[in-house]
């Protein structure tokens, strides 16, 4: 009984913890809203996308055939409805983007008053904040900032990933595989090459080799699958995904990850 009720006790407290957090930055939650759904949306979006084009592709072969004709109304209206959930969902994101970087800038002011205040009331105690305390605090401010601003986009990655799965289920394994694998070594080398301090032109030809020989092997492994046939419009999903996974992994602010949370550490343990 102790043990149930120290795990509400806790829940209790970050709850109370969060509804602080939501008075005092409302857009944050809105941001943090927008960017689910259309994270939801974006997750869901391209498995309609199959249907429609082996309904196209059906159509099509028996107008060719001469051996009938489709209603091309349920196509158009599915095709209009994925368009409009498209759309829904870019606004969304849009929206997130934009709330999210007038939270990210409202924390920055906060911590900037806080970290101030605290700092008077050291001074006032007779503390002397070292030469470089400034520069510091200003640059572990900017970093969560940063990482407050780019919430929305983690969230996209985290969809990508999902769908990367749900790919790999449902799609043949040996041409699915491709696009996590092309994404992972896409970032890998952009990182060596950073650090190998290579031209930006050079980093970009490679990148984009790699990315051409993914998808080049992601259509050879789709064609060449042993299984009873891929359909027209699961390829054409494959290519989606690499189209739009790899540069999502590269815009993806994961080489900030370390120092942001080192910085949230140092900033919260002055303001305690």
């Amino acid at each position: 009984m102790k043990q149930v009720k120290r795990i509400f006790s806790a829940l209790l407290g970050h709850l109370r913890r969060f509804a602080g957090a939501a008075r005092k930055q409302p857009l944050g939650v809105l941001a943090l809203v927008c960017s689910v759904a259309a994270a939801i949306l974006v997750l869901f979006l391209p498995w309609a996308m199959p249907k429609i084009l082996n309904d196209l592709n059906l159509a099509v072969a028996k107008q060719l055939a001469g051996t009938g004709t489709v209603k091309p109304g349920p196509i158009r209206a599915a095709a209009l409805t994925l368009l409009f959930k498209a759309a829904c969902a870019a606004a969304l994101y849009l929206a997130s983007i934009r709330c999210a970087l007038r939270c990210a800038r409202q924390l920055r002011s906060d911590l900037r008053t806080a970290v101030d205040a605290r700092r008077a009331a050291y001074e006032s105690e007779g503390h002397t904040p070292p030469p470089d305390w400034e520069s510091e605090v200003g640059r572990d401010i900017d970093h969560i900032s940063a990482m407050v601003a780019a919430a929305p986009e983690w969230l996209m990655v985290a969809a990508g990933m999902i769908l990367c799965v749900m790919l790999l289920v449902r799609a043949p394994i040996l041409a699915a595989i491709w696009i996590p694998v092309t994404a992972l070594a896409v970032c890998a080398a952009r990182d060596i090459l950073r650090r190998q301090r290579v031209s930006p032109a050079i980093q970009t030809v490679v990148m984009a080799s790699l990315w051409s020989a993914g998808a080049l092997m992601m259509l050879l492994r789709a064609i060449q699958t042993t299984e009873p046939g891929i359909s027209l419009g699961m390829l054409v999903l494959l290519l989606l995904g690499m189209a739009l996974i790899v540069p999502a992994a590269l815009q993806a602010p994961y080489r900030n990850l370390q120092s942001a949370w080192e910085a949230y550490r140092r900033v919260r343990n002055f303001l305690k």
